[in-house]
């Protein structure tokens, strides 16, 4: 607490002689003294008019359930900003570039205008608000409808958030202390801070946007500094009982605001971060939507002081685009794409998470599964699968520990699935207990991202995947080694695997599907070592160069196998053109079952092959591909009221594939032809050598090089992928042709 010298000192030198005294309990009269003095100083420290240039970087980050954030989307543009106070805020974006794993909406429109608090002062803030003053007159009609609809879908995005250094703050805010703190800013200085803590007050009207958190003041002019803190939504009794059952929070933002160094008089803005939080519990996955903002080149333009008596107003933001074709050809970037998202990372803001997503607190129950894949699903063994979940979090009742469960219903192969278990998650070790019924892809050589298809199925029959029902008991510990990813995690327990059969033939549109592989039946202990470093290279997104993973796994009991399995993966700009580097390798030994062979082909890493065409118990594989930009379509298309296409975006992508599968002796060769024989893709039925009579086996165990190459364009910030492949190597033992080739995310 600031010594009662300094407060009288600061209160007989600025104090408004005519400010509200109708101060709380809560705060202190020497409190509420400096919190007046300093209201009044940053309203009447704000220039009429004033311009500036702003380049933001917006990013979707997820949260995975060990804790660790992997950047997925990444989009940054630049705009030209004019400032009338207490008027209007102009928005002209002359820039804008991506890259992206997934297919997402272009944020600069899809949020037009909020993500940009302009001096962090006057009486509202405007956050997330579209002004629809500028859009087409098709945006104009529907935007009622949308709005209306984004309120009762989503969050609600028209109110004005009290600046928590208001003049009229008293009636909406406690300020229970201020401190004396020295503190770095984003520029590398330090200075003198009067640390202002600010709550929500008791008793305000259900629906008011209000700010919690903190707000520095320079300890010498109580010019406003940083804000750090969230914004939320007051709510109702009956909108608390809605939140409650379906998990939700109405949290608008996380806020980290910093303003400039004090020139003439002013503090203007210099770095903005805001984090918008949805999904997820305490423990479990989530995303944001994360804008970082950086300011330059501040003119005055007009320095009149507003006048004493002006209103509480909130800014009106009229959002303008110069021509697509000039914001594609913008080249003036103060920072690479990527590196504020990455700064950002290592300043975190979990402790302004809503109480649904912080470790600490009461024990609370939680309705929302880790992942979509737990609760709704669709493939070709399970049909249409739906379920519930549901999870405790004891919290102070016993910090870290949580329990979790989760059961569903495939409709079509008519079976229960689901798990139950419990975590303790303390010391940096997360240790998790769990029985699970899943069906898990065979795949091998799949990204992080991919847990297996649901959509792709469900609309156009393309499940590139092949299961196997296995049952599970088992213990595992993991540790994050490093804060930007690096973790290791060991595993055992007793498992048990079945086979699956095709229960249905076909999605929505297309087909048929094929037949799941066969699968070989067994109990057996399972033991797995795992270390992963730099898991975001993976979603080629990050500026790490170098990343990869290191996988053991042990089983023994009816299944006896010991299989190890490596990536690596490393990238590297070389001016507009970006070269990417992949090696797969794994070996597997003991009694190989056919659900644990290696199976390479057209969407497993060897496009230009039939699917999984080669299979062994060693499989290797190495791709290199080079990606350049074309200076064209690069910015996002407007669509309807604030949704847009994002930009095409076209990108020339080559590459080069090699890489061999093979069986090293006779029960590894009988294994891989237990996977059964090939039947043609339209009719079902097996397909017939016609030099020997005999059935066509599914894979070639045979150990000789293979490779193809690949031509292809990227849409879409590299979201989508189509192109050709073909066959290069000397081989002669499979069909050779020039196929088409199409995918989803920057894995392919």
């Amino acid at each position: 607490m600031i010594t009662a010298f300094v407060v009288a000192a600061i209160c007989q030198q600025l104090a408004s002689p005519g400010a509200p005294r109708e101060a709380s309990p809560a705060t202190p009269p020497e409190v509420r003294a400096i919190v007046d003095s300093a209201a009044k100083v940053n309203f009447d420290a704000r220039p009429y008019r004033t311009r500036a240039t702003a380049e933001t970087e917006i990013a979707i980050v997820a949260r995975r359930a060990s804790g660790r954030y992997e950047i997925v989307s990444v989009q940054q543009q630049a705009s030209e900003l004019e400032w009338t106070r207490d008027s209007i805020a102009r928005q002209h974006i002359i820039g804008y570039r991506a890259e992206q794993v997934g297919l997402t909406f272009a944020m600069t429109r899809a949020y037009r205008a909020g993500w940009i608090v302009p001096f962090l002062s006057g009486d509202r803030i405007q956050l997330r608000l579209a002004d629809p003053a500028t859009a087409t007159k098709l945006e104009r009609a529907l935007d009622p409808i949308v709005r209306f609809a984004r309120r009762f879908l989503a969050e609600p995005e028209t109110l004005a958030t009290v600046h928590p250094l208001a003049r009229d703050g008293w009636r909406f805010y406690d300020y229970p202390r201020v401190d004396t703190i020295r503190e770095r800013t984003p520029a590398g200085d330090s200075v003198d801070l009067l640390r202002i803590f600010v709550r929500q007050r008791p008793g305000v009207s259900s629906g008011t946007s209000l700010f919690n958190g903190e707000v520095d003041v320079d300890a010498r002019s109580l010019h406003l500094a940083h804000v750090r803190g969230r914004v939320e939504i007051v709510r109702s009794d009956v909108v608390k009982v809605v939140d409650a059952t379906s998990d939700r929070g109405r949290v608008i933002a996380l806020l980290d605001l910093w303003n400039a160094p004090e020139k003439d008089g002013y503090r203007l803005p210099a770095m903005e971060r805001i984090d918008i939080v949805t999904g997820g519990v305490a423990g479990e996955a989530a995303q944001l939507v994360r804008f970082v903002t950086h300011f330059s080149r501040h003119e005055i333009v007009d320095p009149s002081p507003p006048p004493p008596d002006a209103p509480h107003r909130t800014l009106r933001y009229r959002v303008t685009y110069a021509p697509l074709d000039s914001q594609s050809t913008y080249s003036a970037w103060a920072m690479p794409v990527g590196i504020a998202s990455r700064e950002a990372q290592e300043q975190p803001l979990d402790d302004y998470y809503p109480d649904r997503m912080r470790p600490e607190g009461p024990p609370r129950f939680a309705f929302r599964g880790g992942t979509s894949y737990d609760v709704f699903r669709y493939n070709k063994v399970e049909g249409l699968f739906t379920g519930l979940f549901i999870a405790w979090y004891a919290r102070d009742a016993m910090p870290g520990f949580s329990g979790r469960s989760a059961l569903g219903y495939a409709w079509s192969e008519e079976t229960w699935r689901g798990y139950v278990g419990a975590g303790l998650r303390r010391g940096g070790w997360y240790t998790n207990a769990e029985w699970r019924r899943y069906i898990d892809p065979t795949n091998d050589f799949r990204s992080p991202f991919d847990s297996g298809g649901v959509w792709s199925p469900l609309f156009w029959s393309s499940d590139n995947y092949d299961y196997v029902d296995r049952r599970i008991t088992r213990l595992a510990l993991e540790k994050a080694l490093t804060p930007r990813g690096t973790a290791f995690r060991l595993e055992v327990g007793a498992a048990r695997d079945a086979e699956t059969i095709k229960h249905r033939e076909k999605g929505m549109f297309f087909g048929p599907f094929r037949p799941n592989r066969i699968v070989d039946p067994g109990e057996y202990v399972r033991s797995i070592a795992h270390i992963e470093w730099n898991p975001d290279v993976q979603a080629d997104l990050t500026r790490e160069r170098f990343g990869g993973s290191l996988r053991y796994e042990r089983a023994d009991g009816d299944l006896d196998y010991q299989r190890t399995e490596a990536v690596v993966i490393a990238r590297q700009d070389v001016k507009a053109v970006l070269l990417i580097g992949r090696l797969y390798g794994g070996a597997i030994t003991g009694t190989v079952p056919t659900q644990q062979l290696f199976e390479i082909g057209s969407t497993q890493n060897l496009p230009g092959y039939d699917y999984k065409a080669f299979a062994g118990d060693r499989a290797w594989i190495a791709r290199v591909t080079a990606q350049y930009k074309i200076p064209v379509l690069r910015s996002p298309f407007p669509f309807v009221a604030g949704f847009v296409i994002p930009a095409i975006a076209p990108e020339f992508d080559v590459g080069v594939q090699t890489g061999m599968a093979w069986a090293s002796d006779d029960q590894a060769r009988d294994a891989v032809r237990r996977l059964g024989d090939k039947v043609d893709e339209q009719t079902g039925d097996v397909l017939i050598d016609p030099e020997t009579g005999t059935p066509v086996p599914l894979p070639f165990p045979r150990k000789r090089l293979r490779a193809t190459a690949s031509l292809g364009v990227r849409l879409l910030s590299g979201a989508l992928y189509a192109g050709v492949a073909l066959p290069i190597d000397a081989t002669r033992d499979t069909r050779r042709a020039l196929r088409l080739v199409f995918g989803f995310g920057r894995q392919l």
